[in-house]
C-alpha cells in the first residue's frame, strides 16, 4: 500500500487515536465528522523510521549550514496547506522546510491538547 494513501482517525469522544486505516475502513469515519478527525500520511518518515501524519508534533534538530541558526532545536506541527504538507513552528508563525530526516515525532496535537 502507498504510504501517502494511509490515514488515521482521532476519536474526539474517546480521546484516542485510531491507528492507520485503509480506504475501505475510512468511509465510516467520514459519516461522523463531528466525532472523528481524519488525518492523512505525508508518505515520509522521521529519523527513527516512523511514518509522519498530518497534525503530528515533531522535534526538529537543525544541523549547521541550514537557513536556521545552527544546532537549534525546534518544536513544530505538520499541517496541510491547500496543496502540500508544511512544518509550522510552534513558537513562531513561520513554516520550516519539510526535512523529515531531521525530525522526530514526539506526539500529535490531540495528545498535546490533552496534556496541556
Amino acid at each position: 500500500m502507498n504510504d501517502r494513501l494511509r490515514f488515521r482517525a482521532f476519536d474526539k469522544k474517546k480521546n484516542t487515536m485510531l491507528k492507520p486505516l485503509n480506504g475501505m475502513a475510512l468511509h465510516m469515519f467520514f459519516e461522523d465528522q463531528d466525532r472523528f478527525i481524519i488525518e492523512q500520511s505525508t508518505g515520509l518518515y522521521d529519523k527513527k523510521g516512523r511514518l509522519i501524519y498530518e497534525n503530528d508534533v515533531v522535534n526538529w534538530r537543525q544541523q549547521s549550514g541550514g537557513v536556521l541558526p545552527p544546532d537549534g532545536e525546534y518544536k513544530a506541527i505538520i499541517k496541510w496547506d491547500e496543496y502540500q504538507f508544511k512544518c509550522q513552528r510552534v513558537d513562531k508563525d513561520r513554516c520550516l522546510m519539510f526535512q523529515p530526516h531531521l525530525m522526530e515525532i514526539i506526539g500529535n496535537i490531540h495528545e498535546q491538547e490533552l496534556k496541556g
